[in-house]
């Protein structure tokens, strides 16, 4: 699930590719599964990422990927876009 929320910053914030976010999102559900999350769980798992060692003060970062092969480290995203990546991931397993 965390893997498919990070393709998806990284396709907003990075601007990842929409065909390399897609194939990439499929070949993970592939290999992991599906998971089946509820919006009422969204600020439970935002509190979970709160408390994340990459974080810097109230900052929530992420290391991302702007394409295959390249990083950028402590991308910081809102709790908004946190929350349209849950929204990105359950419609991938609905």
């Amino acid at each position: 699930c965390s893997s498919d929320l990070e393709l998806y910053l990284s396709h907003k914030v990075c601007n990842l590719p929409l065909a390399t976010l897609n194939e990439l999102s499929d070949w993970l559900i592939k290999i992991y599964g599906k998971y089946c999350i509820e919006d009422s769980q969204f600020e439970a798992f935002y509190q979970l990422m709160t408390h994340d060692k990459k974080n810097e003060g109230t900052r929530v970062n992420f290391t991302l990927i702007p394409s295959v092969g390249e990083v950028a480290i402590n991308q910081n995203c809102d709790k908004k876009l946190i929350f349209e990546a849950l929204d990105y991931y359950k419609s991938l397993i609905n």
